[in-house]
């Protein structure tokens, strides 16, 4: 990106016009930037946090789907996973 500020800069002044199409040029990187962020990264980061605040409101016992679809029990639960038990013995324990 800096190549590039650099190009756009050494052009603008080798045409001879000024600053003004330099500032158009940073102004017009700045909004692209700005987009991306509002457009990518935040709602990245709010979906982490809906996850995060969801595996942690998870208790022993609770009904969990896992991505690939199995239905299970979770059993054990540590910081960084949880462990869900298989379906045939989640019937038992989940509904007692």
């Amino acid at each position: 990106m800096n190549f590039i500020l650099l190009q756009a800069a050494a052009g603008a002044s080798a045409s001879g016009k000024g600053g003004a199409s330099q500032y158009s040029f940073i102004i017009l990187m700045l909004v692209m930037v700005v987009l991306m962020y509002f457009t990518m990264i935040r709602p990245q980061k709010k979906r982490q946090k809906e996850e995060q605040e969801m595996r942690s409101s998870l208790e022993i016992g609770d009904e969990i789907i896992t991505i690939g679809g199995i239905v299970g029990c979770e059993y054990q639960q540590d910081q960084s996973r949880a462990a869900p038990e298989g379906s045939g013995s989640c019937q038992r324990s989940c509904q007692e």
